[in-house]
């Protein structure tokens, strides 16, 4: 099983104003603008890995080595999913073959475990040839065009504790000073968006 991402995230949920006003940078000093930028990408990308949710919109494809044995649920393994674009399996000739939702298979998309259902059962694919089963999926937090970033409000401090934690200290060691760990704060704002493997 693996979680590919397809295309490049779409907008941060924090803006590069909230990282200066959570630095305590004023907003016409641009001298720390793309390491703002750069901590936000990174600050992100943690509290994603942290949760299992995309904070920002993406294309990402989820490849399986066949069906789930017995007729079971197939995991979508992040969220939020907003739609899946395709679904498709090679079947035991290796010819690649679409899955159509009401015919096929039935789709929960809501909450933090999505899931795809076959209809009756899922079909054979071809034996040993890994990721036979591709899902490809519009994943993130997002409203509207062009897409805007709306991801929870207690998800997005976390991103901005990570970003000034990481101004703060940009190296491994800090000497002269106490250093309090952010990690109990992150925690309690991330525990009720974490998603646990199933």
């Amino acid at each position: 099983m693996a979680l590919v991402n397809l295309t490049t995230p779409g907008s941060a949920p924090v803006s590069l104003s909230d990282a200066k006003e959570q630095c305590r940078i004023v907003s016409s000093d641009d001298n720390h603008d793309s390491r703002l930028l750069d901590y936000i990408n990174r600050s992100t990308q943690s509290i994603e890995t942290l949760t299992g949710a995309r904070l920002r919109s993406q294309s990402v494809r989820l490849d399986l080595d066949g069906f789930p044995a017995g007729g079971g649920r197939i995991d979508l393994c992040v969220y939020p999913v907003n739609s899946i674009s395709s679904f498709v399996y090679d079947d035991g000739d290796n010819v690649e073959t679409t899955m159509v939702l009401g015919t096929d298979y039935w789709e929960s998309l809501g909450g933090m475990y999505p899931f795809l259902l076959p209809i009756d059962a899922w079909p054979a694919t071809k034996y040993g040839k890994p990721a036979t089963v591709r899902i490809t999926m519009a994943v993130g937090y997002y409203d509207g065009s062009p897409v805007t970033a709306v991801a929870p409000e207690d998800l997005k401090h976390a991103v901005l504790i990570r970003v000034k934690e990481y101004f703060d200290n940009t190296g491994e060691s800090v000497t002269g000073q106490t250093v309090a760990a952010t990690v109990s704060t992150v925690k309690a704002l991330t525990d009720m968006h974490r998603r646990y493997p199933v």
